[in-house]
């Protein structure tokens, strides 16, 4: 292949790259913290599920009992402080359900 092929192909895949980005940030947004999980819940990352992340503010979580909910509720501030210095993503609340 010569250059100018290769300076194509760099072109459309960072276009390709650029828009797909954009356009799943959300699901970008998710991933994230799905893959900090055990450095943002700790010793809790195994009891809770994560069910949804609304608006790209609002992070909603499951958890099976309602200690873990208590320990969530009293370390909130902590949670959403460790999501943004680890992801850089900005949650404004964590919403929680007891299965």
């Amino acid at each position: 292949m010569n250059d100018s092929a290769f300076k194509k192909i760099d072109n459309v895949l960072k276009n390709y790259l650029e828009s797909d980005l954009l356009v799943n940030k959300k699901i970008s947004s998710k991933l994230t913290i799905a893959g900090k999980w055990n450095q943002i819940f700790k010793a809790l990352s195994d009891d809770v599920k994560f069910l949804d992340f609304k608006n790209e503010q609002v992070l909603f979580l499951e958890v099976s009992n309602s200690s873990i909910l208590y320990s969530i509720s009293i370390n909130k501030s902590k949670i959403i402080k460790s999501i943004e210095e680890l992801t850089g993503i900005k949650v404004i609340d964590i919403k929680v359900l007891v299965k």
